[in-house]
């Protein structure tokens, strides 16, 4: 029986809505690597952090820690205005080509041993003297002619240095009243008074010429410059836009009261009217037309001018900065700003500006109406010259952010995860030979994030940007950022106390406050106090900052001025995404992420889904059902491609979800929690959130470790949803009802307060934290737990009676990145002659899914029957032994597919085992082998696992009580809807008296 899920929708009274505090910003386009035609630089500058980027490395500098968006109507031209047309355009032909010469050889800023510019006209009167970037974006009639002209006019009368009275305002007022009179003249139904007004109208530019002039004469300034922002180039814009105002409305009256006929309207005979039509309806129709255009051709020159000025403005700052990074010199700056000044591509822009800016297009319009060709030049501009501006304005764009980027010498970048390491990296925190560190608390996310950055820095994965996992080491000594999983920072901790090859370390993913975490933490917060220098940043998505910010800041007193952390906010990059809610609880939530995800797939528009569920065998599940509904989708239609997502898949199965799919198909994702916050797939538009998670859970009267499926926590719940958001307006479907939502957590429980405390209990010890139980956790842990653990260190003979580490067996354990108990076998197995049977148990350990176990049918029944062909009855740590050492005779893939055994995991286990016998040889354990002697890798492993052992009750159960009877160890325990142990293996009751007789004790019980 199919349970049908009815769902709340937005605007219906029916249902229900949750509406996430996410506002749409419509600027913000990018997700991880969505847009692949882009060029990385180009993605770089879409990041919500790519702003914040000077404010992130400001505030780092000043806090140690930063807590983280033609009137005779022939139509004929005059040979005479023709000519000198034509000699006009070859003078500035002539002058662009000197132009481009001279900027070949210009220097920026003039240097002692630079060529000096030798010129028979004096600098004031020469354009080619002092080369600006607004000189070389200024049309060929300002910058060759009228600009020239002013500057003699200016010498001739003395104006900047006599006339002291008159102001660059008041000429700039004045040109005001002569642009109205070029207006009135254009409104002039002769074609004598239109160019008249022309003439007007470029005597207004030379006013304004005349102006900037006086004011850059009058302030000791050479050259064309904006100076944005002071009062008057306010005043002279407001005068400029004044005249042109006046200017546009002379042209529309003289557009309305004439008809759609060029030249000559006073003179054409008047044509009869209908009289159906009246005359009135004709002198709208031609007004409306006539303010069609005008406002078309004003919005253009508004466009065109903003897009100018901005442009000019951001050159004239890149070109003309005295900012630089500290990776750069001044000489540096300065040459590779010379050098995007002479560039080809940058002249090109340039020159492109020079034909396209606000006065050449002023410029064409008055050719227009002084040879009466107004109605074709509002035809050729009414759409095209649209197209035109924008993409010139694309061009100048991307054109910039590539000489940004060169000048300031700034690599590549784009995953919020990832830049703020880059960043720091380019402001020169590696400049002393130290490197940053980025703890990430998975191993895909550490490899994964590694990998972006190395691609992006165009370098090699290993040299610049590198990463360290367990049993897993891609760096070197040239390594500048180094990506790591939390516990290889805790070994270094051991090695290096005080993080002294480190400047600065990023904690990522605080949010999820893994147990490492809280360590890291709390002994960053011990290293802060005695090294001043290090930096800390903190990255959370959901996290209480003041909590975190109070817990680094070392500031004791009441004086804010001295706190040492700081929050910075970095806003979202989220559309609003629609919450849907089931109306009555659903009984199996794998199937009905299965049928939401179907339906979907059948109503919705193109996009990709998402659905969490809380396992790998679950995952599974759902991929499985849906591959076998994807198969019978009919041609013609959308195609369903179900993709699994979980930590322990092999590197390039997940590699899968990051890629784009085909036009016809449509991916569906199912992945654990590691899809919340530790990646971004792109394109995701749907969610499915199944409503619960699985953590681990340690219970202390046990000493077991669980992995326990709970209800979310709203935190997680919304950090699913806000997946749907990335790339467009989406849609949230959650498994539970809304009163369920109301009653959740606020966020998960951090995992020091729910994990075996035995590892992190044995690290600190190796790092000279004596008194555990004063240790300064984030999260202080339950103290049963570090009691617990206390005590199971003492029965491994990690800790001696004082609570200290005990040598070597504690400090050899401490520093393997094994749990305390796999350690303590470790160690034991040299001693018993069992060393090389042992670390390839630890090796398979290490790795999941070494079976593959089909869904179902004939596959299912080989399967069992080939894995039968491993298994013995001393359980499930002989069996993984028996395994390797068959793959070790058939190392092919085939062999592993006849046996159904994964061939990736097994060459994983096959690396993980060599690093350990590297490993093993630094500790001076012997590689030796027991030649097939069972019952001594059996002791072997009782002596580190006799903690987790279980005997068989008599209702059928398996308790973890002692007694006399079969017993078993187990290595992990799995809890569901039942209790299961996974790993298990058969022991004799005495190997636990006989390794472990502070542990247990033997007794009679009386018969019953």
């Amino acid at each position: 029986m199919t349970t049908k899920l009815i769902f709340s929708k937005p605007g219906d009274s029916m249902w229900q809505e949750d509406k996430p505090d996410i506002e749409a910003h419509s600027s913000t386009q990018f997700v991880y690597n969505a847009h692949h035609s882009l060029a990385l630089n180009m993605q770089r500058q879409r990041l919500p952090t790519f702003k914040y980027k000077n404010h992130i490395i400001y505030l780092l500098e000043k806090y140690q820690t930063l807590v983280l968006i033609g009137e005779t109507g022939c139509g004929k031209i005059s040979r005479s205005f023709l000519a000198i047309l034509i000699l006009m355009t070859l003078y500035f032909l002539g002058m662009d080509l000197l132009l481009y010469s001279r900027v070949q050889n210009y220097d920026i800023r003039p240097t002692s041993n630079g060529t000096r510019y030798v010129s028979i006209i004096p600098c004031d009167f020469n354009p080619l003297c002092t080369v600006t970037v607004k000189g070389l974006m200024l049309d060929h009639p300002n910058h060759f002619l009228l600009s020239p002209l002013a500057a003699i006019m200016d010498d001739l009368l003395h104006i900047s240095s006599s006339w002291i009275w008159v102001t660059p305002n008041a000429i700039s007022c004045f040109h005001v009243l002569i642009a109205v009179l070029a207006g009135k003249c254009v409104s002039n139904d002769s074609l004598s008074y239109r160019r008249l007004g022309v003439i007007l109208f470029q005597a207004r530019t030379w006013l304004d010429d005349l102006d900037g002039h006086v004011a850059r004469k009058r302030a000791n300034i050479n050259g064309e410059r904006s100076d944005v922002g002071s009062s008057g180039y306010i005043i002279d814009g407001i005068c400029d836009a004044l005249g042109c105002v006046a200017f546009i409305i002379g042209l529309y009256q003289f557009l309305a009261r004439n008809s759609s006929r060029r030249g000559g309207y006073d003179k054409l005979p008047q044509l009869p009217v209908s009289s159906v039509l009246e005359p009135g309806n004709v002198t709208l129709k031609t007004s409306n037309a006539a303010l069609r255009n005008i406002l078309l051709m004003t919005v253009h020159l508004f466009l065109t001018s903003a897009a100018w000025n901005r442009y000019i403005y951001l050159y004239q700052d890149l070109l003309e900065t005295e900012y630089r990074t500290p990776s750069i010199s001044r000489e540096h700056l300065y040459a590779r700003q010379t050098t995007v000044f002479r560039s080809s591509s940058f002249t090109i822009i340039t020159l492109c500006w020079k034909f396209l800016n606000f006065h050449a297009v002023m410029d064409y319009l008055l050719l227009a109406i002084f040879f009466d060709r107004m109605r074709e030049y509002i035809r050729l501009i009414r759409w095209s010259s649209y197209v035109v501006v924008l993409l010139l304005v694309y061009v100048t764009e991307f054109h910039f952010l590539r000489a940004y980027t060169f000048i300031q010498d700034v690599p590549s970048l784009i995953d919020e995860e990832i830049s703020s390491s880059d960043y720091l990296l380019e402001a020169g925190w590696c400049a002393d030979g130290k490197m940053i560190g980025i703890t990430e608390p998975r191993r895909v996310a550490a490899t994964s994030l590694s990998n972006r950055v190395a691609d992006e820095r165009n370098c090699i994965l290993g040299t610049e940007v590198g990463y360290s996992i367990r049993f897993d080491n891609y760096t070197d000594e040239t390594t500048k950022i180094k990506y790591m999983t939390e516990g290889i920072l805790l070994r270094e901790l051991m090695s290096d106390p005080l993080l002294t090859s480190y400047s600065v370390i990023v904690v990522d993913e605080v949010h999820e406050r893994t147990l490492l975490t809280d360590i890291i933490m709390g002994l960053l917060k011990k290293i802060i106090r005695k090294r001043r220098s290090l930096r800390i940043v903190v990255c959370s998505a959901t996290v209480d900052a003041e909590q975190l910010r109070d817990f680094f800041n070392t500031n004791t007193t009441r004086d804010s001025t001295k706190d040492t952390a700081v929050i910075l906010t970095i806003e979202g990059r989220l559309y609003p995404v629609d919450i849907f809610y089931i109306r009555d609880p659903i009984a199996n939530y794998v199937t009905s992420v299965v049928d939401i995800a179907l339906k979907i797939h059948e109503n919705e528009e193109p996009g990709d889904i998402l659905a969490f569920l809380t396992g790998l065998d679950e995952v599974d599940q759902a991929v499985s059902l849906l591959s076998e509904h994807a198969k019978l989708i009919k041609e013609g239609k959308l195609k369903l491609l179900p993709l699994a997502m979980y930590g322990s898949l092999p590197n390039s199965e997940q590699l899968k979800v990051f890629w784009r799919a085909a036009k016809d198909t449509r991916k569906v994702i199912v992945a654990t929690n590691i899809a919340e916050t530790s990646i971004t797939i792109p394109n995701i538009v749907y969610v499915i959130d199944c409503g619960f998670v699985k953590i681990p859970w340690y219970e202390a009267e046990t000493q077991t470790n669980s992995l326990v499926i709970v209800p979310v926590s709203k935190a997680s719940a919304d950090q699913r949803a806000g997946r749907a958001g990335r790339v467009q307006t989406g849609k949230a479907y959650r498994l539970y009802t809304e009163e369920a939502y109301s009653e959740l957590f606020e966020a998960t429980p951090p995992e020091m307060q729910r994990s075996d405390l035995a590892p992190a209990i044995l690290q600190l010890k190796a790092l000279g934290i004596d008194n555990v139980l004063r240790f300064n956790f984030p999260s202080a842990p339950p103290s049963k737990n570090l009691l617990t653990g206390l005590e199971l260190l003492y029965s491994l003979g990690a800790i001696d009676n004082n609570g200290e580490l005990t040598m070597p067996l504690g400090i050899t354990m401490a520093e393997m990145p094994l749990e305390p108990v796999l350690a303590k076998s470790l160690i034991v197995s040299g001693e018993m002659g069992c060393s090389e049977e042992l670390s390839t148990i630890l090796a398979m350990l290490q790795v999941q899914n070494v079976f593959i176990k089909p869904a179902g049918g004939q596959a299912a029944i080989k399967a069992r029957i080939a894995h039968r062909k491993f298994e013995v009855e001393e359980g499930d740590l002989l069996t993984l032994l028996n395994v390797y050492t068959a793959y070790e005779k058939n190392k092919t893939p085939s062999w592993c597919q006849k046996q159904f055994l994964n061939n990736k995991a097994l060459r994983r286990a096959t690396e993980i085992r060599t690093q350990m016998h590297s490993m093993m040889e630094k500790l001076d354990i012997s590689l030796v082998s027991c030649n097939g002697n069972v019952q001594q890798i059996l002791k072997c492993i009782t002596a580190g696992l006799f903690p987790k052992a279980a005997y068989l009750h008599y209702t059928g159960v398996y308790k973890t009580v002692h007694g006399n009877k079969d017993l078993l160890l187990f290595y992990e325990v799995l809890q569901t809807n039942k209790t299961y142990m996974k790993d298990i293996t058969v022991i004799q009751p005495e190997w636990l008296l006989e390794l472990a007789p502070h542990f247990y004790e033997k007794t009679s019980l009386e018969p019953i």
